[in-house]
């Protein structure tokens, strides 16, 4: 956890994680929003992209990424089955967001209210 980072958080990292970078930084090659997964990890690094961060790195640019809201992937298109939460608290606007994420076919996209 990085205190000086509002969404850093204690994680159990392990290969497979999915997570999502927090910050902007072009020398780094770091794109806030961007989604991935750990690719491997050892006591002292995890590799992401093909790039080792130390634990401190990770926990300032990283996130778990289980869940994530309308506004982090507006941009993306969801290639996997997944799962719009609330859709009964959404606007017609933010529905249309959520749905239009979905670059497979419309029943592998499950809708709770």
């Amino acid at each position: 956890m990085d205190p000086s980072n509002d969404y850093s958080q204690d994680t159990i990292a392990f290969k497979g994680l999915p997570v999502m970078c927090i910050v902007n930084d072009k020398k780094e090659g770091l794109i806030n929003s961007h989604l991935t997964k750990i690719q491997s990890l050892n006591e002292y690094s995890v590799c992401i992209d093909d790039v080792q961060y130390s634990d401190v790195e990770f926990a300032k640019h990283f996130v778990p990424a289980f869940a994530y809201t309308n506004h982090k992937v507006q941009g993306d298109t969801i290639r996997q089955p997944f799962h719009i939460h609330e859709w009964s608290r959404m606007s017609k606007r933010e529905r249309y967001t959520a749905f239009s994420r979905g670059g497979l076919t419309r029943n592998e996209i499950t809708i709770s209210p």
